[in-house]
């Protein structure tokens, strides 16, 4: 029994011992981060045209556009020298920081009747958050590169307008006329892959740099112009790319 427990002593303090050692990396712990830098937003728009028109106007394109934005985060960051020498492996909830414009589009025809009609679409992404997982490799000891997995989730924030020289445009209560404008919010969620990099500044601050391509999910819309017989189940299929320099702060 005296021997087991000698043995359960020794195998106890290795165990702490690894752990000491591995705590004293540059990033292992907690950390908060504040960042600046900027989005690149896009929307590709399909079955958006006006059915009730024998040359139907549409929005069926692809619209950028790009915004300023921040980016606040918290995370826990852990070196794994015990599994692979220089192994780091970190987790982190971040939110950006204001909206992030995809761009606008819009088509004039005229018909016909004749008829002439003007559709408008105009997107940004707003309410964006997300958690991602960053696998990482120790270059030096005050230097990290990784790369990132991330889940996210935004608020797709899309606004239409319809303006024709006849009662043409239905408007959301269901009132035909010459001008109709609605907004719509649907929430979205993709994934995204990315790659980054940290440099301790002191012991416990840190500067990082980061890039994220997400690819978001197709939210879809009933557009409908001139009556219920003339209605189509619009799709608008996010992307972004998102790229950040912060300060961070380990505890």
């Amino acid at each position: 029994m005296e021997i087991e427990m000698k043995r359960l002593v020794l195998a106890l303090g290795i165990a702490l011992s690894s752990l000491n050692a591995v705590a004293q990396q540059a990033f292992d712990g907690f950390n908060v981060q504040l960042g600046i830098g900027g989005t690149q937003s896009q929307v590709k728009a399909t079955n958006t045209e006006d059915l009730s028109l024998d040359n139907p106007p549409n929005i069926n394109k692809t619209t950028t556009g790009t915004s300023f934005n921040g980016l606040a985060s918290i995370g826990y960051s852990q070196s794994f020298d015990n599994l692979f020498k220089g192994f780091n492996l970190a987790g982190n909830v971040f939110y950006v920081i204001g909206n992030q414009s995809a761009g606008n589009s819009n088509m004039t025809t005229i018909s016909s009747r004749p008829i002439t009609e003007t559709l408008t679409g105009k997107y940004k992404l707003q309410n964006t958050w997300g958690i991602s997982i960053e696998p990482g490799y120790y270059f030096s000891k005050n230097i990290l590169g990784y790369l990132k997995f991330a889940y996210v989730s935004s608020t797709l924030n899309s606004s239409f307008t319809c303006n024709a020289d006849d009662n043409n445009c239905l408007s959301p209560g269901g009132s035909l006329g010459e001008n109709a404008a609605f907004t719509t919010n649907k929430t979205i969620n993709g994934i995204g892959y990315g790659i980054g990099g940290k440099y301790q500044i002191t012991k416990d601050i840190y500067g990082a740099l980061d890039f994220l391509y997400v690819d978001y999910s197709k939210a879809s819309q009933t557009l409908t112009w001139y009556d219920s017989s003339y209605s189509t189940n619009a799709g608008f299929k996010p992307q972004q790319v998102m790229g950040f320099i912060s300060i961070g702060y380990r505890f």
